[in-house]
């Protein structure tokens, strides 16, 4: 794929605005316009500003701006002036904008008026007012000076920096050269091209995303993030304005598709693509999708901070070719790599692992990220330098993306999990050890640990189980948090205990002896109760929302485990309770039954609202670019023909069957596949080694990825199932003794073409 003649981020943005100079370029949900070619002049008058005060190749400018026609504006004038835009993140706390000031040390920041003294606060020098009236104020200051020299800016000089969280609970900022998505807008542009009358909305990665339809003149329409998860304004929003792509986590569709008096049809009649990201995609949802809207194709983006795009695939191709085994899964595949993208699968000893068997993806070629800012550790263990057991072909540095998985024949990539703490709730990537650190640092608490419940595909969510120091409540527990961690990282449920359980053999956590979480008593305080018929009316809906019996009147509806998706659920059910227009944004400055219910209350004449009912969080929804924890397992799609058989009643369902390597990924998933789907006796043909026996080694292979467990875990049904069918029904037979008397011509096909000859067995 050529793509580094092409020219930088702004540099094909400029060419394009040349090219279509009076089609609109940005739509906002005010319906403010802005064209191409006032694009393009604003973007100039502000880079010059820019480099007028001090900006220069590889230094960050700071954009602390809502998703809209100033975000666009800022960005682009920030590559222009030879700089990098620095996206500092509205929903984090005070404490975190300063230390990212700190860290990162922007030369100028660029805002609005409203934002302003939060950044002033914060320790911002040389701030920039996008004002009514800002074009005509610095086209007059820019007149004023020297006309400065153009930037001297290449592929590998730095384009943006975004911060994701770290295990200290200081964000990570990410250092990204300009080669890493002109690269993957290349591919994408040529995988999926345009047509001329594409409209594409953008909310989730909108860092990512913004620039890729307005470098092919195609018009982008920012949705902001008070509207983004309030389902019927954002459904009104593209039917209105005709969208025909749109980039979304799965869990946002889901909520769409589960949200009552919305027309699906209508909202979706222009759609022509889908594409997902920063969650895996369950086929039930895709086959869900493929129902609703057989029109629209669907595609599956895996995309890493560090490293941009990686892998996509078709899904609605893949349905289409072969629904049966694709809804034979429980998730959708992440697809094939992207051509120029190298991946390697390595094992704890950094050795490859050949096709099928798993370990961590290290990622190289041309769209790593130059490294993390000022944290030379974190840079250290995340991009190497390539192994002497690594083919040069991938690439001097890599990257270690924290990812569990493995290639398949066809080079499509499986993600199985994640090797570290690091995990991702509705699109946010959340290090679970930075939470713990926070909980550690209140002198209040004197132990805690935090866990991820909910299984892929399904509501995530953290909770917290702590040790106290003093007596204090949960909710003003809550509140230290807020002062220290992003909203998205709070855990949703908090369980107070009188010492952490440890097992005593290894002085490791037990989580096997921590308490089940109950949501019926999981009840914050005894005081907050309802007072009023509509606070009343107003608690019974928080409770079946989030399936808690005791509510807390004065207690957040997101410290209470709500998140935006089940603030569209509540929305839903207030709407048809009272018959009244009520918001997301409502629901973020009335975040209490109290305050909601005085809010209901005011809609009909019946109580007014003062200052003193407002608290309005300054929240932020982006969502990070990377996916984990696909927890499924797929043979080579060489081996599909038989593999489907199991699926059906009238094959391979008794008699005896000889099985080789099933001491090796693919012939361990046989193996079970043919206890669990057949009633057939099974041959194990295993190669001895004098150092472990021959039922030692299936074991061992079993155990690892995951068939039966070890004597002292607690095993699921279908482990214990196989345990039991593998002592009745397999027999193990040593591959040496085997071949002293048997004809090797006879067996010599495709699963002995990699074995040793016999005389190599003896």
């Amino acid at each position: 794929m050529k793509y580094e003649s092409l020219g930088l981020l702004h540099e094909l943005f400029t060419k394009q605005a040349l090219k279509t100079p009076d089609r609109i370029a940005v739509h906002a949900v005010d319906d403010r316009e802005v064209t191409f070619k006032e694009l393009n002049d604003w973007t100039d008058i502000l880079a010059t500003a820019l480099q007028n005060r001090g900006v220069l190749p590889n230094t960050p400018v700071g954009l602390y701006l809502e998703k809209g026609i100033e975000f666009v504006i800022t960005y682009i004038a920030a590559l222009k002036s030879g700089g990098a835009y620095l996206l500092i993140d509205s929903s984090y706390p005070k404490h975190l904008v300063k230390a990212i000031l700190e860290d990162a040390k922007p030369n100028v920041v660029v805002t609005v008026p409203e934002t302003t003294a939060i950044l002033e606060e914060s320790g911002a020098r040389n701030i920039i007012i996008l004002d009514k009236v800002w074009q005509e104020r610095l086209a007059a200051e820019n007149e004023s000076r020297p006309k400065p020299k153009s930037p001297d800016v290449h592929l590998d000089c730095m384009a943006y920096i975004v911060y994701s969280s770290g295990t200290t609970g200081k964000p990570k900022g990410i250092m990204c050269p300009h080669r890493g998505a002109v690269f993957s807008y290349t591919w994408r542009h040529e995988a999926y091209p345009y047509q001329d009358d594409d409209r594409e909305a953008c909310n989730i990665f909108f860092t990512w995303e913004l620039l890729r339809p307005l470098l092919k003149g195609i018009t982008l329409y920012p949705i902001p993030n008070n509207v983004i998860f309030d389902m019927p304004i954002v459904t009104n929003l593209l039917e209105k304005n005709n969208i025909t792509r749109m980039l979304v986590t799965p869990s946002l569709l889901e909520t769409i598709i589960n949200t009552s008096n919305i027309d699906l049809q209508k909202a979706f009649q222009s759609f022509r693509q889908i594409w997902f990201c920063g969650e895996v995609v369950t086929t039930a949802l895709l086959g869900n999708c493929m129902k609703l809207f057989p029109t629209i194709r669907f595609i599956n983006l895996y995309s890493v901070s560090e490293c941009h795009d990686v892998a996509a695939g078709d899904l609605t191709e893949m349905y289409e070719k072969d629904k049966d085994t694709l809804m034979s899964r429980k998730f959708c595949p992440v697809g094939q790599l992207l051509p120029g993208v190298e991946v390697v699968i390595l094992n704890d000893e950094m050795i490859p692992q050949s096709i099928g068997l798993p370990g961590e993806i290290y990622v190289g070629g041309p769209t790593l990220a130059l490294g993390y800012l000022n944290n030379p550790k974190a840079q250290a263990a995340k991009f190497i330098k390539r192994p002497d057991t690594v083919p040069s072909k991938i690439g001097d540095r890599l990257y270690r993306t924290g990812d569990w998985g493995y290639v398949l024949a066809d080079g499509s990539l499986e993600i199985c999990g994640r090797c570290d703490s690091m995990v991702k709730i509705r699109g946010y990537s959340i290090e679970v050890q930075a939470v713990e650190n926070a909980f550690k640092s209140l002198s209040c608490v004197r132990n805690s640990v935090v866990l991820v419940r909910g299984e892929e595909g399904e509501d995530k969510y953290l909770i917290a189980y702590i040790v106290l120091d003093i007596v204090i409540t949960k909710k003003d527990i809550r509140q230290k948090l807020k002062r220290k961690l992003p909203f998205y990282m709070i855990p949703s449920f908090i369980v107070i205990l009188e010492k952490i359980p440890i097992l005593e053999a290894s002085g490791k956590l037990d989580t096997k002896a921590l308490p089940p979480l109950d949501r019926q008593t999981v009840g914050e305080d005894s005081d907050g109760k309802p007072k009023t018929p509509t606070e009343t009316s107003l608690a019974r809906i928080w409770s079946q929302v989030l399936s808690i019996s005791d509510i807390d009147i004065e207690e957040s509806f997101f410290d209470m485990g709500g998140h935006s998706l089940l603030a569209a659920q509540l929305l839903n059910k207030v709407r048809e309770e009272y018959k009244v227009n009520v918001s997301v944004k409502e629901l973020f400055t009335f975040p209490t039954v109290q305050g909601f219910a005085k809010l209901i209350d005011s809609k009909f004449g019946v109580a007014a609202l003062d200052d003193t009912d407002t608290d309005v969080p300054v929240l932020d929804l982006p969502a990070e670019v990377e996916k984990h924890d696909q927890r499924s397992i797929i043979i080579d799609m060489q081996l599909r023909a038989f593999w489907r058989t199991f699926h059906y009643g009238h094959h391979f369902q008794s008699g005896r069957i000889l099985l080789t390597g099933a001491t090796g990924f693919l012939g361990a998933f046989i193996l079970r596949e043919l206890l669990l789907s057949t009633k057939m006796f099974v041959y194990c043909l295993i190669r001895d080694q004098s150092d472990m026996s021959l039922e030692d080694r299936l074991h061992k292979t079993l155990i690892t990825y995951g068939i039966i467990t070890a004597s002292e875990s607690r095993p699921t049904e279908e482990q214990q199932r196989c345990s039991e069918l593998l002592k009745g029904r397999v027999r193990l037979i040593k591959g040496s003794y085997l071949l002293k008397f048997a004809n090797f011509a006879f067996f010599e096909n495709p699963n002995f073409a990699a074995s040793p000859r016999p005389n190599q067995l003896r």
